[in-house]
């Protein structure tokens, strides 16, 4: 006779098997000449990596694009600048077009230190198909890019040039050949810093970053326009320290998750997400990590009734590391991991996506004496429920 004596979750964390499961896993720090950050990635459809970043130099600063393999092993590295310029890629920027190319958003500064937006279109093998500027008399930024549905492109902008050198988020739509079709400013009346931005799937748009009278007191601020620029919402977000920036992505439900930090003691931070409604309200609002200057965790990835964010956490040594963080729809974490080239330098990480075999890919930088690309590649973490029994 079999008795059922107890029924247990004995849940199991497992790095799944490579063999098993066929998945590639690796942790790279990739030296080039001088430091370098590698600053968004993308899974390339016929395997292997694209890497977007920047060279920094002692009289100039390059971009790069790098491809990688599945083992992460470098294939080829090429560089775009000249002396005269130096050149920044913007966090998670880089995204894949219909037509099989790729897009990404950056900042050019020549010699008067005068800066402008860049949006830059380029093919798997790295070689620019066109590349736009953007900007006025003072500073303008390329934050974030996307093409859009009807073929052409948007650009987010951090731009000083629209009000007297006040920063403004600043959202730019073009044609498919990145030629300009109109550009919209938004002012909160102080310096305002977009970091990020979408469309949206009512074919609007959505930027994040932050408000703040100065540098030093600044809001969670979010942006939502409609199809042509213009605003339908704003929210603000404030703990009334210095929160600084927010992330923005849309669910696919229609809802937001917003991230990025909040002051809860004095100027110490925790890493904070927060789920909005359609409209922007709050749905519920949740704190993780360590009370002191820890993480911006950004750039979610959905799953089925799940979420998983990126950010950096400072270890024991007082180090950065990676922080992979999973969370059910409510905001109830599952687990997480952190992750690191070397515990004993900075592991800065500035992208995540998901990949083909239910993986992710990580790319950042490692610092110690100088800085390195970094690439990382991880697992799922499966959660396997057995029902014990015992038999009389």
């Amino acid at each position: 006779m079999k008795k059922l004596i107890s029924q247990s979750l004995i849940v199991l964390e497992l790095f799944i098997s490579a063999t098993a499961f066929s998945q590639i896993y690796f942790n790279k720090s990739i030296p080039l000449i001088n430091s370098q950050a590698a600053l968004s990635i993308q899974e390339l459809s016929g395997g292997g990596y694209l890497v977007a970043g920047q060279n920094y130099k002692s009289s100039m600063q390059t971009l790069y694009f790098m491809r990688i393999d599945a083992n992460g092993d470098t294939l080829w590295t090429k560089e775009y600048g000249n002396p005269l310029n130096y050149y920044w890629v913007s966090y998670s920027s880089l995204n894949t077009t219909s037509d099989g190319n790729y897009i990404c958003a950056g900042t050019i500064q020549d010699t008067t230190s005068n800066s402008d937006a860049l949006l830059v279109k380029f093919t798997i093998n790295g070689d620019t198909l066109w590349t736009k500027k953007f900007g006025g008399p003072y500073y303008d930024a390329g934050r974030d890019c996307q093409q859009t549905v009807d073929g052409g492109y948007m650009l987010v902008v951090d731009s000083d040039s629209l009000n007297n050198g006040m920063n403004d988020f600043v959202l730019i739509k073009t044609d498919s050949l990145g030629n300009l079709e109109w550009r919209r400013r938004y002012d909160a009346g102080g310096y305002d810093v977009p970091v990020c931005g979408l469309q949206t799937q009512d074919n609007g748009f959505i930027i994040s970053g932050a408000r703040g009278s100065n540098s030093s007191s600044t809001s969670n601020w979010i942006v939502k326009t409609d199809s042509t620029g213009q605003m339908e919402w704003v929210r603000t977000f404030s703990s009334g320290g210095n929160d600084g920036l927010c992330w923005i992505s849309q669910l696919s439900n229609g809802e937001y998750i917003s991230t990025g930090a909040k002051v809860v003691t004095g100027m110490n931070k925790q890493a904070c997400i927060r789920k909005l409604k359609t409209d922007g309200t709050i749905n519920w609002e949740k704190l993780f990590g360590n009370v002191g200057n820890d993480a911006f965790l950004f750039n979610v990835q959905e799953f089925s009734g799940s979420y998983v964010f990126v950010g950096n956490y400072t270890n024991l040594s007082g180090k950065y590391e990676g922080s992979l963080l999973k969370t059910d729809t409510t905001g109830n974490q599952i687990w997480e991991r952190t992750f690191y080239y070397s515990p004993l330098v900075n592991n800065y990480v500035c992208d995540i996506k998901t990949t083909s075999d239910n993986g992710f890919i990580v790319c950042g930088q490692t610092v110690g004496i100088s800085g390195d690309v970094w690439v990382c590649k991880k697992s799922i973490v499966m959660v396997v429920t057995y029902q014990v029994v015992m038999l009389e």
